[in-house]
């Protein structure tokens, strides 16, 4: 589930460029490794302590755990919305 402030930056957004593209996670073009559209021959590497010595593990093979099969829009009102609610400035009908 996610909460946008600006349907331009909706759920395609997160989709897209969150979950099937790790680069601004900093995790080069690795896929989300539970909801990304893995396809079976995807990585994903797990950072270890950059201070440390151990090298990062990579799960490598990974398939897809998670189907989309639809999704919803629901829209929830603005912070100012409610306000004029509360004050029975506008008509809840």
């Amino acid at each position: 589930m996610a909460i946008n402030a600006s349907i331009e930056r909706q759920f395609e957004f997160v989709q897209q460029l969150w979950i099937n593209y790790g680069n601004d996670f900093y995790q080069s073009n690795d896929k989300d490794i539970l909801t990304g559209a893995n396809d079976g021959t995807d990585q994903a590497v797990i950072q270890n302590d950059p201070e440390g010595e151990k090298p990062p593990f990579i799960c490598r093979n990974i398939p897809r755990f998670v189907t989309v099969r639809g999704g919803e829009y629901f829209f929830i009102p603005s912070m100012t919305a409610l306000k004029l609610l509360s004050e029975k400035a506008v008509s809840t009908i």
